[in-house]
């Protein structure tokens, strides 16, 4: 690139416009290129990765999670990069807007804060907390996912190598302010001078990039702060040398959308019905029943012929139960949704999973009058009795 725009002033020095024009081209050119590349390499070691979650059956729920998530944010970079490269080659410019959706915030860093705790792992020295009210727990925003998780993972790594000898604190927090959802990042690390901090936002600015965890393209924040600003937000940051750095986001809170269960109404249930292949969610819902379940029966099943039989029993077909089902019910060969859509129980039923990320299965979710409760919520989820 360096070169290309050395000729091309040395060609076009009397015409800066059409110089700048040219240079923009061939930029782009080579972006559009490398970025729809990296597309189809990633694609092909994901289809791998994918085909070997279908036999993870056998792992417990929360590895299978954390698994599908880091698939699901390779296949949400590699679609990135194809929009982009379609943008770019189309358009001449990248566009902002076109993969935004109403997405629930804390579960997208829960998600990221969990990979670099594993990332992190054998460096014993180094703690990553996610502090978030409970109140939080269901606060949406509009964003670019892929972008989203892939800015929260920059900014972690950034505090990581902040921190002194490689030891002390990240703190992520979630916090509501009324109209706005804001994000903070705090390390206790080294920090930053006064003199650097306005320079941080500028395309190409790097500062204190020392270790092998990246060399430091000065990309990061400059792409931070112009996406979180094209999706209405602001991004920010406060640090104060020897004692530690803060950036904070602001983002405009969502609207509940309608596939959301925001609170688990028993105030008119007899009896409460979870179906689910894996025990340890049984055992989440049991101690999060534990306060209902001297007055409303709970039945445990894990699979979707049990269910089935429970409902041929006439007297276990009652308007007053509530069935709580899980949405991937790998042993039984048929979703969540589709059964309790099948057993005409839809309207009596709560759809539990960590595939509430998928847009298709929220707008079938809608349709059939089902609300989904991700399976991380189900110990924050409020419960009226």
């Amino acid at each position: 690139i360096h070169k290309i725009k050395n000729a091309l002033e040395e060609l076009f020095d009397k015409n800066e416009e059409q110089t700048l024009k040219l240079i923009q081209l061939s930029e782009n050119k080579i972006t559009t290129e490398i970025s729809r590349q990296l597309a189809h390499d990633i694609r092909s070691p994901l289809a791998a990765l994918n085909m070997l979650t279908t036999h993870a059956a056998s792992l417990p729920e929360n590895q299978r999670i954390l698994i599908r998530s880091a698939i699901g944010r390779i296949n949400d970079i590699a679609n990135s990069l194809a929009t982009k490269a379609s943008d770019i080659e189309k358009q001449g410019r990248l566009s902002q807007s076109a993969d935004l959706t109403a997405e629930l915030i804390p579960i997208l860093i829960d998600s990221v804060v969990s990979e670099k705790r594993i990332q992190w792992r054998t460096n014993h020295e180094i703690q990553i907390h996610f502090e978030i009210p409970d109140q939080c727990h269901t606060m949406l925003a509009t964003v670019s996912r892929a972008d989203f998780q892939r800015i929260i993972s920059n900014i972690i790594d950034n505090s990581v190598e902040a921190l002194v000898d490689s030891a002390g604190t990240v703190t992520v927090s979630v916090k509501n302010t009324g109209r706005d959802l804001v994000i903070e990042v705090s390390d206790s690390g080294k920090g930053i001078s006064p003199s650097v901090l306005p320079k941080l936002f500028q395309h190409g600015a790097t500062f204190g990039k020392t270790t092998s965890l990246k060399s430091g393209s000065g990309l990061g924040l400059y792409h931070a702060k112009t996406n979180i600003e094209s999706w209405g937000g602001n991004i920010s940051i406060a640090s104060e040398l020897n004692h530690g750095t803060t950036v904070t986001i602001t983002l405009n809170r969502s609207d509940t959308p309608a596939w959301l269960l925001q609170e688990l109404d028993l105030r008119s249930v007899a009896s409460i019905v979870v179906i689910d292949d894996e025990k340890s969610i049984h055992d989440m819902w049991d101690e999060r029943l534990r306060e209902v379940s001297k007055q409303l029966k709970i039945m445990h099943l894990s699979s979707a012929t049990q269910l089935s039989d429970y409902l041929s029993e006439s007297e276990n077909n009652q308007a007053s139960s509530i069935f709580l089902c899980d949405y991937e019910l790998s042993k039984s060969g048929v979703d969540g949704l589709s059964l309790v859509s099948s057993l005409k129980i839809s309207d009596r039923s709560v759809l539990v999973t960590s595939h509430h990320d998928n847009l298709e299965l929220r707008l079938r979710a809608q349709k059939f009058g089902v609300k989904l409760l991700p399976k991380l919520l189900v110990t924050k989820i409020p419960i009226l009795s």
